[in-house]
């Protein structure tokens, strides 16, 4: 590359000064007219000239800085709704011109001005950009610094600038791309907004379109031949991209070496000179193939690594400050357009073609290979963990239900096998193929464990609300399809023994750098995918079957769960129901819909169908004693208010209960109680001034208090009613109570607002009485005085008729 042009002459100089202005004054314009400007600059300059400031471009695109770059997570769609299964729309104003949102479109288009100027950087190989190592997610960099660089960014590093990446053109742009939703929702003062009509959204579904093709179709040829660039003789443009460059590379050219020699084994003599023929002729295919198909791979690394892979599962391993800090809970914006991509990789990886054995190599497109590879190696992994961390760490509220809802979504590929249509196949009588049956076993993990963390969150949730309700039976709806529960207990019993213990271990078993588990056999795959999650979780993971004991028991507590949340609703309604009495609520019945009710109705209907579907998976029975056992909401008063415990610890329902009021501890306070915590409605001066005049008066005359009420005869009784008695104390909750002490003053009640306030009013209403201060303190006196004669002789007329009893 020749230096910089914007230098070096007077006349370079002159000839790029009103270029330099355009590109200096592109953040003062409209989003409109900066289209089109750069347009009219990619169609004036060459690409040479163009290279200084493309990153400037980009970075200004993807600012999360204030402005925030362009906006493209703000600029909406408002002439219709976006509809993310067309490809081509046009949208018009009501002048006839095309609107921002049409133009900034095709501006970032795969076909657009913009990925023009990318390919032909792209055909350079010395053109490359620097992308800082700061914003790489925090695993990536953790690796980094422990020296296991991942594979995918072992040609990205450079020693002269070790924190920076050395990307490509496509690389740079991708990145970007991929990182605007991850910085804009950690910026605490962007305001939220609504991605499902975005020109963002609409960018991602035409790249995962135009990169993934769906219907047969082929990724469409660069424009300047090329995946990777450099230069004949002659000065064109040429592709010299080495397809040896990505990890998915590595996988197939090894897979096809083992094929290749297993069948050099089997066959005849004759025909391993066709055989051979066959695999020169499929090399050529392959590299071909490849050369359109390097896109397709980076795009979906990229956003795999951005978008899956920002929170670690090691949590033992940190502190709490770095667990806090390292914690990156994903937004919804962020979870729809995961939902999206696994959509989308379903329909792509669903419109492979079926594999024919056959005793010759037989050709085949690297297109195919990669369809059937890019799920188990590029995104299961991180895919995993980007729900295992959202299962643990979201909130215990409504909003997990779009994590949830992309889960179900992985987790049911045969629902993605009509693109062209749009139709999911939701028959639950319709037996699983298969390719469905190998998908299951291959990513029997997201069927096992997380579906246990589900049932976890389950027990701690309110089942009684209307959503949560909703959720499980969702849950309950997808695993109790067609026999979808005997495939995974058919790949779990191949995975694990009867005890949980995993079987032996294959020792040959290799994991790629970048994380991707690249030996995914049909024999062997559930094992094998039993040994990456160990890998994930860390050495103190413990898989625990499916339908193993503690599962059961787990599901026992959640039909618990269940019949309480049941219990909870027919409570609610009696309490309903008695403020239902009356002229005026029948009026307001009247003209009101009945909420209560249709929510009562819709959450009983969601808890039973999910009690049925639970109850034939895990062949539980015995459903009547959940239902008839007491568990319903205690009457006040009852002395059956303690959560339920299990060895002195809450059980999942004792959490439930406490979480919903359902159930209350019964607190006591077992110490002296003049030194009991102060009360709200106490004021804490008077409670600590009166506390040290009391124990002083205790300490000079306890001995005079005490002879004078243990004395028999009406004196000892009147005494009693103005000292408190001995209290009792205890360290354990069932252990017998002793006296540990003697009979004392205690002028605690005085500190009580109450208090306070019965003596303001008794001193004015004797104020207003046309009392004197000297008259007053009398009357109180006398009160006082009263009082001690009155319960005197109530203490002793209960005595004797105790002793006549």
């Amino acid at each position: 590359m020749s230096s910089s042009p914007f230098v070096n002459s007077q006349q370079n100089r002159d000839r790029f000064s009103p270029f330099l202005e355009r590109i200096n004054r592109l953040p003062t314009l409209a989003v409109r007219e900066r289209c089109q400007d750069l347009q009219s600059i990619f169609n004036q300059y060459n690409y040479k000239e163009l290279k200084p400031i493309f990153p400037k471009i980009v970075e200004h695109i993807f600012s999360h800085i204030e402005p925030y770059g362009w906006g493209l997570n703000n600029l909406q769609d408002t002439t219709s709704r976006y509809n993310p299964w067309h490809d081509v729309r046009l949208r018009s104003s009501k002048d006839g011109m095309l609107s921002d949102f049409k133009i900034v479109r095709d501006f970032f288009s795969p076909s657009g001005p913009l990925f023009d100027l990318i390919y032909k950087l792209q055909a350079d190989p010395a053109v490359r950009f620097e992308f800082s190592t700061e914003y790489l997610p925090a695993p990536t960099k953790d690796s980094m610094k422990q020296g296991a660089v991942p594979q995918f960014y072992m040609t990205k590093l450079s020693y002269l600038a070790p924190n920076c990446l050395q990307l490509s053109a496509f690389d740079f742009y991708m990145f970007h791309f991929a990182y605007f939703i991850i910085s804009m929702q950690s910026l605490q003062q962007q305001p939220l907004c609504n991605l499902e009509n975005s020109v963002y959204t609409c960018l991602v579904e035409d790249y995962l379109n135009f990169f993934l093709p769906l219907g047969g179709r082929r990724v469409p040829p660069a424009p300047y031949t090329g995946a990777s660039p450099g230069y004949s003789q002659s000065g064109s443009v040429t592709q010299t991209r080495p397809i040896h460059g990505g990890v998915l590379w590595c996988y197939l050219q090894s897979s096809r070496q083992q094929n290749q020699t297993s069948f050099l084994r089997q066959t005849h003599n004759t025909t391993l000179h066709r055989s051979a023929s066959i695999c020169q002729s499929d090399s050529h295919l392959e590299s071909i193939g490849q050369q359109e198909n390097w896109r397709s791979e980076v795009m979906v690394q990229v956003l795999a690594e951005f978008w899956l892979n920002q929170n670690s599962l090691f949590y033992d391993q940190k502190s709490f400050t770095q667990q806090v800090r390292a914690n990156v809970l994903p937004s919804q914006d962020l979870v729809r357009l995961v939902r999206m991509l696994i959509k989308h990789l379903h329909f792509f990886a669903n419109s492979a073609k079926e594999v024919v054995p056959s005793p010759y190599h037989q050709p085949e497109e690297p297109l195919e290979e990669f369809k059937r590879c890019v799920i188990p190696l590029i995104v299961q992994k991180k895919l995993y963990s980007f729900f295992r961390h959202g299962f643990d760490r979201w909130p215990l509220d409504s909003s997990f239900r779009l994590m949830l809802e992309t889960w179900l979504s992985f987790i049911q590929p045969w629902r993605y096998l009509e693109q062209q249509q749009h139709t999911f196949t939701e028959d639950k009588d319709q037996p699983l193929t298969n390719r469905c049956k190998k998908f299951v076993a291959e990513n029997l993990h997201f069927y096992t464990i997380l579906y246990q963390e589900y049932v976890q969150r389950a027990l701690r949730q309110d089942l009684a609300a209307p959503k949560n309700a909703q959720m499980l039976y969702r849950v309950g709806k997808v695993f109790g399809q067609a026999d979808l529960h005997s495939v995974i207990e058919d790949a779990e019993v191949k995975a694990t023994d009867y005890n949980g213990v995993l079987m032996d271990r294959m020792s040959n078993t290799q994991v790629a750098a970048s994380g991707s588990f690249l030996t995914l056999t049909t024999s062997s795959s559930s094992v094998s995918v039993l040994q990456q999650v160990a890998e994930i979780e860390g050495p103190n993971f413990r898989y625990k079957p499916l339908f193993g004991i503690e599962s059961r028991q787990m599901m026992e507590q959640l039909f618990k769960c269940m019949s309480q949340a049941k219990a909870t609703l027919q409570s609610n309604e009696n309490q309903n129901n008695k403020h239902k009495t009356g002229f005026f609520a029948w009026l307001s019945g009247l003209m009101m819909d009945d909420d209560f009710g249709n929510d009562r109705a819709k959450v009983e209907s969601y808890l039973e169908y999910s009690k049925s579907f639970f109850a034939k998976i895990f062949q539980i029975e015995d459903m009547k004693d959940y239902s008839t056992m007491a568990w319903s909401t205690p009457s006040r008063g009852s002395d059956q208010q303690a959560p339920d415990m299990s060895a002195g610890e809450l059980t999942p329902l004792g959490r439930y209960q406490l979480a919903n009021g359902l159930r209350r501890c019964n607190v006591t306070y077992g110490g002296n109680p003049d030194l009991q915590p102060i009360r709200t409605y106490e004021n804490k001066h008077l409670v600590r001034l009166l506390n040290r005049v009391c124990t002083h008066l205790n300490q000079v005359f306890g001995e005079e208090i005490k002879y004078l009420c243990i004395r028999d005869g009406f004196l000892g009784t009147i005494a009693y009613q103005y000292f408190q008695p001995p209290y009792r104390q205890s360290t354990q909750l069932n252990e017998t109570l002793q006296p540990d002490n003697n009979p004392r003053i205690c002028l605690r009640f005085l500190a009580s607002y109450r208090t306070i306030l019965y003596l303001l009013i008794f001193f004015a209403f004797l104020y207003w009485m046309d009392f004197s201060l000297f008259g007053a303190v009398f009357v109180l006196f006398v009160i006082l005085v009263l009082y001690g004669l009155i319960g005197a002789c109530f203490q002793k007329m209960t005595k004797q008729r105790s002793h006549v009893d």
